[in-house]
């Protein structure tokens, strides 16, 4: 009876802990990681817009928030209209600078719900080697800190997450650091936002932290009747 009450007691610790795994965030290195079934954010506004941070978009049943961290507000621009450079022609950014300052910010993306995966394109405003560094939470945690190098020729960078465990990607930090002028650093466009959203457990499939509940019940069911059973053997 003992034996059995300690292989109930390794099991209902291994199914209580099987509901709190850490989360396991790893770096995608292009759009083409993303999952098809992903939803993608796409700005709104018209091109040429100043938009007051935080900026809220609503997309997939989820919120996003921009904010630029040390800037009020940004643009809204269009690629091919009022920016230039290798974002397919028509596509809707947003730009990190602040047109009264005049100067660039790092840029927050945040979810209401955490997401399983996050992507999305980003271009330097001036023509010189970057780098891009950016980073994934988890709540207030940073779990993984990446960087993404564009030349100075041009192009466009991928900055890109996975969570591998669960969906407990909270929020991402996006900077840049131009090698020739100082002064563009963090002035750079970002393309749609592309995530996944956690998926939707099936209809009567108990999460496992339920598991660990009724385990953990049957567990005193079982020791009251063998405390009653000793005392009446008694």
């Amino acid at each position: 009876m003992r034996n059995a009450f300690s292989s109930l007691v390794a099991l209902s610790l291994l199914l209580s802990g099987a509901g709190q795994a850490s989360a396991s965030i790893v770096q995608l290195a292009s759009p083409g990681d993303l999952s098809a079934s992903d939803t993608t954010a796409i700005y709104t506004g018209s091109d040429g817009d100043v938009i007051a941070s935080p900026y809220v978009l609503t997309a997939g049943g989820n919120t996003l928030t921009f904010t630029a961290t040390t800037g009020v507000q940004f643009l809204r621009v269009d690629q091919g209209t009022s920016w230039s450079g290798s974002f397919p022609d028509g596509t809707k950014l947003l730009w990190s600078l602040d047109p009264v300052a005049n100067t660039g910010s790092p840029m927050s993306i945040s979810f209401a719900s955490g997401v399983s995966e996050v992507g999305l394109s980003v271009q330097q405003d001036h023509l010189a080697d970057t780098t891009f560094t950016a980073t994934a939470f988890s709540g207030t945690t940073p779990e993984l800190t990446i960087t993404v190098s564009v030349p100075g020729s041009g192009g466009l960078g991928f900055i890109g997450f996975k969570d591998t465990v669960d969906s407990s990607i909270t929020s991402i930090l996006i900077s840049s650091v131009d090698s020739v002028d100082p002064s563009f650093n963090n002035d750079f466009a970002m393309g749609p936002v592309t995530f996944g959203n956690p998926p939707t457990p099936p209809p009567g499939v108990p999460e496992p932290s339920t598991f660990a509940i009724a385990t953990i019940s049957t567990l005193g069911l079982i020791l009251h009747g063998y405390r009653r059973r000793t005392r009446i053997a008694g």
